[in-house]
C-alpha cells in the first residue's frame, strides 16, 4: 500500500512505463487516462474476461538521477480516493468484484456529473454555496451565502479576489444562470 521509486528513462511515458509492469500474457491493457498526477487503466485478466480498473498515483523527482519516478499502484477492489477516472475507462469495466469498486464507481460517476454542472456555471452566474467554505487568509463564506462567480481562465473568483476551489469538489446550487450569447 505504499509508494515505490524506481528510475524512468525520460523517453519513456509514465503511461508506458506503468503499462510494461503487467504480465501482457495474462493482463491485457484496454483502455488508459491520466489527469494531473493520476493514471486510469482498463485491465482485461484473459483467464475469465473480467475487466477491472487499475489506479496509480504517480510523482516525478526529476532532480534524482536514479530514483526519479514514483508511484502507488491500486485498483478498484480497494476503494481509492481519487475518483477522476474517465467515463470511457468506466464504460470497459465488467462487473464490480465488491462494494468499494461498486462506490468507487458511483463517486466517479458523481464526479463526471459534478464536472458537466461546474460548466454550465459562467461568469457572472450567482451560487448559492451549500458548505462553509474557508481560505488561507481567514475569510469564510457561510452555508447559504450566495455569490457572484467571475471566471479567470480555470479559476472562479468571488469577491474579486478569493478563488473557489474546482466547482465539482463542493457542494453549490444554481440561483441565476447567465446566458452567453
Amino acid at each position: 500500500m505504499g509508494w515505490l521509486y524506481t528510475r524512468r528513462d525520460k523517453d519513456t511515458t509514465p503511461v508506458a512505463f506503468l503499462t510494461a509492469q503487467f504480465d501482457h500474457e495474462r493482463y491485457e491493457v484496454l483502455a488508459h487516462a491520466t489527469y494531473m498526477r493520476e493514471v486510469y487503466v482498463a485491465v482485461k485478466d484473459r483467464r475469465d474476461e473480467t475487466v477491472t480498473a487499475m489506479v496509480f498515483l504517480i510523482h516525478h523527482c526529476p532532480r534524482d538521477a536514479h530514483y526519479n519516478f514514483g508511484y502507488k499502484d491500486m485498483d478498484e477492489s480497494m476503494g481509492p480516493v481519487v475518483t477522476s477516472c474517465p467515463a470511457r475507462i468506466l464504460d470497459l469495466l465488467t462487473e464490480p468484484p465488491n462494494n468499494w469498486a461498486r462506490e468507487w464507481r458511483e463517486k466517479c460517476r458523481a464526479t463526471i456529473a459534478a464536472r458537466e454542472q461546474a460548466k454550465t456555471v459562467v461568469s457572472g452566474s450567482r451560487i448559492r454555496i451549500e458548505g462553509r467554505l474557508s481560505f488561507s487568509n481567514g475569510h469564510v463564506i457561510e452555508p447559504g451565502t450566495v455569490v457572484t462567480v467571475s471566471r479567470r481562465g480555470r479559476s472562479v473568483l468571488v469577491s474579486g479576489y478569493h478563488r473557489l476551489p474546482p466547482l465539482h469538489e463542493f457542494t453549490y446550487s444554481l440561483v441565476e444562470e447567465v446566458r452567453c450569447a
